[in-house]
């Protein structure tokens, strides 16, 4: 089973070709997200005031 068959990931400004695959490689399967910002805030991409 391929996570990110597109290489999405390798295409997050950033990220690129090391940081990239390591997203995928910790993020596991994606539909264990229920939602985008689920996602968002599991990479801790969308940072929150506390």
């Amino acid at each position: 089973m391929a996570v990110d068959p597109a290489q999405l990931a390798r295409s997050l400004p950033g990220l690129k070709t090391i940081g990239g695959p390591a997203l995928v490689a910790c993020v596991g399967h994606p539909k264990r997200f229920k939602n985008a910002a689920a996602f968002r805030s599991f990479t801790g991409l969308t940072p929150k005031d506390r």
